[in-house]
């Protein structure tokens, strides 16, 4: 599935993940160590998830199940 990120193709990916483990990273970032069927063991970025307490509330621990829109990054991050 691709979809369109200023200007330029990004390929996406939408799963369904357990949310293994969850790491503070910068000011507003948050690193996730997750497991999914597909994919298996993977660390995600969510970018801004500590900034936004409302659209996050509670719903970033562990164990929890989760359905993700994964990005490839872009380039020189």
């Amino acid at each position: 599935m691709n979809g369109h990120v200023g200007g330029t193709r990004a390929r996406t990916l939408e799963v369904s993940a357990l949310l293994l483990r969850k790491t503070d990273f910068g000011e507003s970032d948050v690193v996730l160590n997750v497991l999914t069927d597909s994919l298996g063991r993977i660390s995600v970025m969510a970018r801004a998830a500590r900034a936004s307490r409302r659209r996050f509330a509670g719903g970033i621990e562990p164990f929890h199940g989760l359905h993700l829109h994964l990005e490839e990054p872009r380039q020189g991050d």
